[in-house]
């Protein structure tokens, strides 16, 4: 009767999960009628707990699915164990994508709530606040009560495309538990985990392998790693990493460096691509490029598609840190094949060497 009286919200606290723990142990001394209807009245009232996790420096969550009985509460517990701010939105079947570019409209300033990066939007079913390093944040709600595939998301600028799951809503949890069956990538994502690649499963004879590597394969690896979304060629793409052309000249004839930088990228960050993580007063995260600084305010490029930097007054800052890691991610490449790879390398060699000139 106490578990039955607790709050929905109080049910995943440690000790009411000792409390049923203890419960459950002891019901086998019940005559076994009696055990029976404390048995389903138990798990009346237990609230399904899932904890997701961020991985530190590769823009992922720890799971990439799981299930949840339709109509029953559960909680979910976002742990953020990375550098850079995360959120975890729920979305309605198929509109992933959708809220993550009415997330970027939403900004930093937030839609729904006032969450950043959170739309104000009917395909939003549940979602928590920017959560800063070593931070967590908690979600109590009942699992809708449709069964289907229900994606969550972190709508941070550029993150959805990597930082994604899936909640299979489905009619009877032991039963899906006995024969589960893996939902389908969100985005149409084929691809699954190669190698932690490292520079030197490259080997020394590095330039000898990247020659006679065609340029439409280099592109559209380029393409498919979303490469452009943060770095520009020629003037064309994301302003939130280096200029490739600028990259490829840095270590012209130094090809292992070049290779390096693809797959390593917080060994070695130019402060004018450091990113700066800012605690408002009022609790907001951002994080960004450092554009300026002045005694009155700062400006900070929070992501590679806005136009202009987000202006912070000084007064409303509670404290600025510079991260040491990249905001690329390190395993960016590690679900492609060494070939692809090489492929991928010889391109950008080649528009950084010969870019391609803007229109105009």
């Amino acid at each position: 009767r106490v578990a039955e009286r607790t709050p929905v919200a109080k049910r995943t606290a440690d000790d009411f999960y000792d409390s049923v723990a203890l419960v459950d142990r002891l019901l086998p001394l019940l005559p076994k009628q009696d055990a029976r209807g404390l048995r389903s009245r138990l798990r009346e009232v237990a609230v399904r707990l899932v904890r997701i996790r961020t991985v530190e420096e590769e823009m992922r969550y720890d799971i990439p699915h799981f299930a949840a009985e339709a109509g029953r509460p559960i909680q979910v517990v976002l742990e953020n164990h990375d550098v850079m701010p995360h959120n975890l939105v729920f979305t309605t079947p198929g509109g992933l994508k959708e809220v993550a570019q009415l997330g970027l409209e939403a900004g930093p300033r937030g839609g729904a709530g006032g969450n950043a990066y959170v739309p104000d939007s009917d395909l939003v079913l549940h979602a928590t606040p920017m959560v800063g390093s070593d931070g967590k944040a908690v979600l109590t709600f009942d699992a809708p009560t449709e069964p289907g595939e229900y994606p969550y998301v972190c709508t941070f600028p550029q993150h959805w495309y990597r930082m994604y799951g899936v909640m299979v809503v489905v009619e009877d949890l032991e039963a899906y538990n006995a024969d589960p069956v893996p939902p389908a990538d969100p985005i149409g994502n084929n691809r699954s985990f190669v190698a932690a690649w490292q520079s030197d499963d490259f080997g020394d004879d590095l330039d000898e392998q990247l020659r006679g590597r065609s340029p439409e394969i280099g592109q559209k690896i380029f393409a498919e790693a979303t490469c452009a979304s943060c770095h520009q060629v020629a003037g064309e793409g994301g302003r939130i990493g280096p200029a490739l052309d600028s990259v490829v000249t840095k270590w012209k004839g130094q090809t292992h460096e070049l290779l390096r930088e693809i797959l390593h990228p917080s060994d070695r960050i130019d402060d004018t691509y450091a990113m700066h993580q800012v605690l408002t007063v009022d609790g907001q995260i951002l994080s960004g490029l450092l554009v300026e600084e002045n005694d009155d305010e700062i400006q900070l490029l929070v992501n590679s598609q806005a136009t202009e930097p987000t202006v912070i007054l000084q007064d409303d800052i509670e404290d600025m840190i510079r991260t040491k890691t990249s905001i690329m991610p390190k395993a960016l490449m590690d679900q492609f094949t060494k070939d692809e790879i090489l492929e991928l390398l010889a391109y950008i060699q080649q528009v950084g060497r010969n870019p391609v000139p803007t229109e105009g």
